[in-house]
């Protein structure tokens, strides 16, 4: 039990963390993998009737390990290995997976799986590297699967993760902690591993990355040697404009009136009230409330600290707008996010 005169410990400081939004093949192609025995049609539409064309396959799929795990988790080991993880070329992403699956075993340490998960997933990557037969049928599945998806891709996937990505960095910051992931998290922390994960991530010098997913059915995680992978779950609601866009949009337009504009800059370089407003601008007082009260609505405008009748600008408030205006279009390199 800690006594009064106890030693103080220092505070604990929470690593900062460099998040990345990017979109992956390879995690489209593990969800297209994913057979689940549960699945309603209609509860993912983008996954509904995607081996229709292609009698036969889902059987193949399910029978192929045999194992006791319907998720072939291992391929994103073999992209890592073969350095294809994000790869959107084909023919590089196919002969990526192929050496990956070739190499030689390593121990990665897998801190995402659990103990029987880890032992299954290495077991499947020391056949795909023992056994030629076995990498072939592997790989021509893989193959098989992706082009039983690969025109709906093309024609709808890419574009629907464009907007997730857009969505996401309006919301995720490029530096923070686990905290600033909460929006996305939802109910899904993974039992408390995604945090713990985030934490660690800096002392195992993974780089984290945000990869939505067209075909997700979850969320999904995954721990390399040099990447933690967070699939958030796809939002229920269509994409869209999110509330934090809408949000900017409302001071956006709190802004865009010049007389507004007039009030919030004469409020920014010292707190006045209505009336000496209304003066300064030559309009009416009546006017002057009104266009007063969207800028409090839209939080840019609040009461001068102490309960005085004086406006100011809500210093913190549009700060965090400009930030997040900022993360919603520029991109970590500095350019501009533009999309096809």
């Amino acid at each position: 039990m800690p006594t009064a005169d106890a030693t103080l410990s220092p505070p604990v400081v929470v690593p900062k963390v460099r998040f990345e939004v990017r979109s992956s093949i390879v995690m489209e192609l593990l969800w297209a993998l994913f057979v689940a025995p549960d699945e309603t049609a209609g509860e993912f539409p983008a996954r509904d009737g995607r081996f229709d064309d292609q009698p036969g396959l889902e059987e193949r799929i399910r029978a192929f390990w045999d194992d006791g795990e319907s998720c072939f988790t291992e391929v994103f080991v073999a992209a890592e290995r073969g350095a294809v993880l994000f790869e959107d070329n084909p023919a590089r992403l196919w002969a990526g997976l192929e050496e990956g699956a070739a190499a030689p075993p390593r121990l990665e340490a897998l801190a995402s799986e659990t103990p029987e998960d880890r032992a299954r997933f290495r077991a499947r990557l020391a056949r795909l590297h023992d056994e030629a037969d076995v990498r072939a049928g592997w790989l021509q599945l893989l193959r098989d699967t992706w082009a039983a998806v690969e025109d709906r891709w093309n024609d709808e996937g890419r574009h629907v993760v464009d907007a997730l990505q857009w969505e996401i960095r309006g919301r995720v910051p490029e530096v923070g902690t686990y905290s600033e992931l909460l929006p996305l998290v939802d109910s899904c922390d993974f039992r408390g591993l995604l945090p713990r994960l985030v934490g660690e991530s800096v002392a195992a010098s993974q780089r984290v990355v945000l990869v939505p997913a067209w075909l997700g059915r979850k969320g999904f995680l995954i721990s390399l040697s040099g990447w933690l992978l967070w699939g958030p779950a796809n939002p229920a609601r269509p994409i869209g404009p999110s509330a934090e866009t809408r949000a900017r949009a409302r001071r956006h337009k709190a802004l865009g009136d010049p007389t507004r504009l007039a009030i919030f800059e004469a409020a920014a370089r010292r707190p006045r009230t209505v009336g000496e407003l209304a003066r300064e601008l030559g309009v009416a007082q009546p006017t002057v409330s009104n266009h007063v009260r969207i800028l409090r609505d839209a939080d840019l405008l609040g009461q001068e600290k102490g309960g005085g009748r004086r406006l100011q600008v809500d210093v913190a408030s549009f700060e965090r707008y400009l930030e997040e205006s900022r993360r919603a279009v520029v991109r970590p390199d500095g350019g501009i996010t533009v999309l096809a």
